[in-house]
């Protein structure tokens, strides 16, 4: 994979974490909700609480992993871009370059903190990336 497509998977990768949190709190959330049999009585009562209760389960173990693999890969890929932008010599590049693939941030944060337009942000990132190889 080269260089800019790593970087590219970083920023997919950190909406799709944050997305598939979400997704585990509402799930989370529902599934609490859903009321529990009564055991306590003699008969033998099915439910179709227990069907929900096990639907829930099952799709919240599986995002669960996807997001155990999805940490997994954007720990590695910003390790590498850690160590790639560390080798940018100039200090403002790398600065930008820090601020969208280390910390994720989004352009319009990045902009402003800098003090710059997103125009400008922009083009500096285009040249920062020339300096990034693998």
């Amino acid at each position: 994979m080269e260089a800019r497509k790593r970087l590219e998977r970083i920023s997919r990768l950190h909406k799709q974490i944050l997305s598939s949190e979400r997704e585990l709190e509402r799930l989370r959330e529902q599934a609490e909700s859903i009321p529990t049999p009564d055991i306590s009585k003699d008969r033998v009562i099915t439910s179709r609480n227990n069907d929900r209760i096990g639907f829930y389960a099952v799709r919240i173990a599986d995002i669960e992993k996807d997001l155990d693999d999805m940490q997994e890969e954007i720990t590695f890929l910003i390790k590498w871009a850690s160590r790639e932008i560390d080798r940018v010599a100039d200090d403002f590049h790398r600065r930008i370059l820090t601020k969208r693939y280390v910390f994720c941030e989004r352009w319009d944060i990045i902009a402003w903190d800098m003090g710059y337009s997103k125009a400008h942000i922009f083009r500096i990132h285009k040249d920062a990336l020339e300096y990034i190889t693998l």
